[in-house]
């Protein structure tokens, strides 16, 4: 049974397909599922990005970057860097699935909306991913990629998306998320780009 209603993704059900995917992402990131509740859902999933070289991480809400121009901006860096093959891979603790597709502007709003009650991750590139967006239970996303592909997508001043993230994160109705967020947003920002490769930085709560 599929977990979601794709019409620009088909879902992958080879086996040794999937597994293959799995292996490629794990080279940017490493997932855990454990026994929690988070925002009302059993089921949670700690994820860690590694960093890789040349790549930049930006965190990015819902509401702020996954707007028309964003995904334009988006489709416009896809094409540009002839990443012509994306992949979702739905990391929900109750279920493994996975899609494949063509960069397109309904498949990109498809990917915003279908996995928004997932965890997920849009990417491109095997043995090893070209970037990586990173769906945290429909609230924010991690954009991570070469620096070129990154700018790309968000423009010069990425400074000003690191700046509304910590707005998001102060909006957050408590003070965990509130603080989890605001480190996560510094983190990023202040040591991803400048870390060694293989640093590890945990991108959920």
């Amino acid at each position: 049974m599929s977990f979601l209603d794709m019409k620009h993704f088909r879902e992958i059900r080879n086996i040794q397909e999937l597994e293959l995917l799995d292996e490629s992402l794990s080279w940017a990131i490493r997932y855990n599922g454990a026994s929690r509740t988070y925002y009302g859902r059993q089921g949670f999933l700690e994820i860690t990005l590694f960093k890789r070289k040349g790549w930049l991480a930006i965190p990015v809400s819902d509401i702020d970057s996954f707007t028309q121009t964003f995904q334009q901006q988006l489709y416009e860096a896809l094409i540009s860097h002839k990443y012509f093959d994306l992949q979702i891979l739905l990391l929900d603790p109750k279920g493994f699935a996975g899609y494949s597709g063509t960069p397109t502007m309904d498949s990109l709003e498809e990917f915003r909306f279908e996995t928004r009650p997932y965890y997920s991750v849009l990417f491109s590139g095997v043995p090893e991913p070209d970037f990586a967006i990173i769906s945290i239970v429909s609230d924010y996303y991690i954009v991570a990629g070469e620096a070129d592909f990154i700018y790309q997508v968000f423009g010069s001043d990425i400074q000003a998306r690191f700046s509304q993230f910590q707005d998001f994160a102060m909006s957050e109705g408590s003070d965990f998320f509130k603080e989890q967020l605001t480190m996560l947003c510094n983190q990023l920002k202040d040591e991803y780009e400048k870390a060694e490769v293989g640093t590890e930085f945990r991108i959920t709560p």
